[in-house]
């Protein structure tokens, strides 16, 4: 069940809320000086297009340390990693590859927002709002059936307001300040535009429970024409337990070359394209 109104963990952690849904603020992320536990749980909160912009650490290590013995003996790789949220795998994978440059992309590598009294306003890149928070409440707006609720949040913004905006990155990326890392916004169902690569890394992003079959495969030829050949994509899916799929790209289509805990789901998927 989607609870559009959820109730901010800030102010009722010592007050009993009955199994209402209680969660971290995501407003924390415009506090100066927030820790990155405070900010990964924040952000987590954040929710674009349906999709909650979730994120841990070390999330898929034994699919790093597959692909680390695989790249044992070259450290000039060039890597792409889609649906890298805040960057924050990033950090866990970086530290154990060799590479020469390591491209982090997401859709969603900003956030729009209007602070006004005890209210603040968070628009997505397109100006939609999509979040709203106080002391006491979020509403995700997008899931709000209530119209009265929704028109009320609305009436509270003026017209031709200026937002501000604030990247979304994971803080430790920031001090790594690695000038190897280039964090950039990318559409995986749109063409890489950059040179290509020997690597893709999709972790927690390619499943059947945010896309369609044929959403899969149009992002898998995308990427598969962003590799060079003989390169690899990395699926990984861990919402219960890791499991991964390695595959090569062979200039024509994908091969697998290992499994971790049985693979993925969207592996036949994969293996039927053909360019």
């Amino acid at each position: 069940m989607i609870f559009p109104i959820k109730l901010n963990k800030d102010f009722f952690k010592y007050i009993p809320t009955n199994n209402f849904p209680c969660v971290y603020n995501p407003s924390k992320i415009l506090d100066e000086g927030c820790n990155r536990l405070h900010y990964i749980r924040a952000v987590s909160n954040l929710k674009f297009s349906g999709v909650f912009k979730t994120t841990t650490s070390n999330r898929f290590l034994k699919t790093i340390i597959k692909l680390s013995e695989r790249l044992v003996n070259i450290d000039d790789s060039v890597i792409l990693e889609v649906g890298a949220s805040i960057g924050t795998t990033t950090l866990d994978i970086q530290s154990q590859l060799k590479y020469k440059r390591y491209f982090a992309t997401d859709l969603n590598i900003s956030l729009f927002y209007k602070i006004i009294g005890k209210w603040v306003f968070f628009f997505d890149k397109n100006n939609n709002l999509i979040l709203v928070t106080n002391d006491f409440f979020i509403f995700y707006v997008n899931d709000l059936k209530c119209g009265i609720i929704k028109k009320y949040l609305l009436k509270k913004i003026p017209n031709h307001i200026e937002l501000e905006s604030t990247q979304l990155i994971d803080p430790d990326l920031v001090k790594l300040n690695s000038n190897k890392i280039v964090f950039t916004e990318y559409d995986i169902f749109t063409a890489w535009n950059r040179d290509k690569v020997d690597i893709v890394i999709a972790a927690n992003i390619l499943n059947l429970a945010y896309f369609t079959v044929s959403q899969i495969s149009l992002a898998c030829s995308n990427l598969a024409k962003a590799l060079h050949d003989d390169g690899m994509l990395i699926v990984v899916d861990n919402r219960d337990v890791e499991k991964s799929t390695i595959f090569k790209w062979n200039g024509i289509n994908y091969e697998i070359l290992n499994r971790i805990n049985g693979g993925t789901e969207i592996e036949s998927i994969i293996l039927e394209i053909i360019i």
